[in-house]
């Protein structure tokens, strides 16, 4: 255990004006009871003065770069870390102290990927982290509240996207990470993060579309290895794009999509009839009735169409 707990873990924290909240961030980290950490801050092309804040705290790493989105500041992070572990922590968020230390019991040899916020503790394999990420089984897909072994950043770029892929950038990497990974993944119940809500977020102001859509699931498409697809897993896809349905139309009134007339719709119905996937009886309604002037409507008794679903 004593080896396990000198463990170096990188903290990575992509800083884009954030200068209201990187220091209560910083202080957050650096009280953590785990000593053998790293702190990186890398400023994504920031206009405001939070690098000047981060540059007051001794030990920490400071990287400056052009303005290339959040997915590009993670992997400068990753490139210039030393740790075995790798945990990413949003600038305007903060962490309890025992975030890392309450972790150190599951840092085993075979060990991939530490995730937390999770319904129960258990350890399963990664071709099933794949499956609950995709059919969203209260899975958490932000990249905080987790641990990465650093050898799978290694072994793959997994941070390495379209720079137009500004949402669900997340999932992406896990995605791509849960593909590769050979070893065992540990689920824990633990919650000790702090997201703070705020105007301006990407997930706040972010509308999605059909087309944007379309090119992030032709993305995730080219993720998977020849010979990985089956039955399961385009099942799965299927689910996980209706997902998308949904939040697209709930998304209508702001972007003016008419999803019903995209190629990404027709590609859908497509690869259900095909596959023969019936989908649950709330997103029947939604792909019958569902539009922008009625989502809300139907939002409101969502809970009634999983009751009935449930004895379908």
């Amino acid at each position: 255990m004593e080896e396990i707990s000198n463990t170096l873990v990188s903290v990575i924290i992509p800083l884009y004006n954030c200068s209201d909240y990187i220091e209560e961030c910083l202080d957050s980290v650096l009280n953590q009871k785990c000593s053998s950490i790293e702190v990186i801050v890398v400023d994504d092309g920031s206009t405001d003065d939070g690098f000047k804040k981060v540059e007051r705290y001794a030990g920490v790493k400071l990287i400056r770069q052009s303005n290339q989105g959040v997915t590009a500041a993670r992997k400068t992070g990753v490139n210039a870390s030393r740790g075995e572990w790798i945990m990413f922590v949003d600038a305007d968020d903060t962490v309890s102290e025992d975030i890392i230390s309450s972790w150190i019991p599951l840092m085993s040899a075979d060990t991939n990927m530490i995730i937390g916020k999770m319904p129960e503790d258990k350890v399963v394999s990664p071709e099933q982290l794949i499956y609950d990420l995709l059919e969203m089984r209260r899975f958490p897909t932000v990249p905080w509240l987790k641990l990465f072994r650093r050898s799978l950043f290694e072994s793959i770029d997994a941070l390495e996207f379209p720079r137009e892929i500004v949402w669900g950038e997340d999932v992406l990497m896990l995605f791509r990470l849960a593909l590769s990974a050979k070893g065992k993944v540990v689920y824990s119940k633990k919650r000790n993060y702090r997201y703070r809500r705020h105007p301006g977020q990407v997930t706040r102001t972010f509308r999605v579309t059909s087309e944007y859509e379309s090119r992030y699931y032709s993305l995730m498409l080219r993720l998977v290895p020849s010979g990985r697809m089956n039955d399961r897993l385009r099942r799965a896809l299927i689910w996980f794009r209706l997902v998308l349905f949904e939040r697209i139309l709930k998304d209508m009134r702001f972007s003016g999509d008419d999803v019903r007339a995209s190629q990404w719709y027709a590609d859908l119905l497509r690869d259900m009839d095909q596959s023969g996937y019936r989908p649950s009886l709330w997103f029947r309604v939604l792909m019958r009735y569902g539009n922008a002037d009625n989502y809300s409507r139907l939002h409101s008794i969502k809970w009634l169409f999983k009751s009935l679903n449930a004895f379908k």
